[in-house]
């Protein structure tokens, strides 16, 4: 299979026919090498022209791992939604926060890159609504703004101008 196979049992069964390809043949050590996976074709094939950069898709979230969730869009693909593009405005600091694995999802593409076998995804962005471009529509330099301090650090302090969008005031600007 194109997909992760953890137990054969649950692709195959015994009595199946099934067609595979014959990758090898050791005539010597009476052996013969088959793929199903290479008698199905590659999915990477058609990735070009069936998955476009820009557009939103359904996927299924198959993993999850510390620095982001790997999602399903078709049967031997899956793409990587990094957790920066999980959400707007939070930081999430694993994807369990917020996707379980089965769970269907909406995808946009950010970037195909079929020679890599990469496919970079966001979850975030299929809505649009980016806070930052939001926040800052109609503010102009210059201009005085009320906003509330998140947290004060070594170097400055970092304030929050919006929802999901803080700023940062370095020490040097704070008299």
């Amino acid at each position: 299979s194109w997909n992760r196979v953890e137990d054969p049992a649950t692709v195959v069964q015994v009595g199946d026919k099934i067609s595979v390809k014959v990758l090898k043949i050791e005539s010597k050590k009476n052996r013969i090498s088959l793929s199903l996976k290479q008698a199905a074709g590659d999915p990477w094939g058609d990735a070009v022209t069936n998955f476009e950069p820009g557009k939103t898709y359904e996927g299924t979230v198959t993993r999850l791992q510390d620095f982001g969730a790997f999602v399903a869009l078709s049967a031997g693909l899956e793409g990587l939604v990094h957790v920066s593009e999980l959400d707007w405005k939070r930081r999430i600091a694993h994807p369990k926060e917020v996707l379980e694995v089965g769970q269907t999802i909406e995808v946009l593409v950010l970037e195909l890159d079929a020679k890599r076998r990469r496919v970079s995804l966001s979850v975030k962005q299929v809505s649009g609504g980016d806070p930052f471009r939001e926040a800052i529509s109609g503010v102009q330099v210059g201009q005085k703004l009320e906003v509330v301090v998140e947290k004060v650090s070594d170097f400055g302090v970092f304030a929050v101008i919006s929802e999901g969008v803080t700023g940062l005031i370095p020490n040097s600007h704070m008299n």
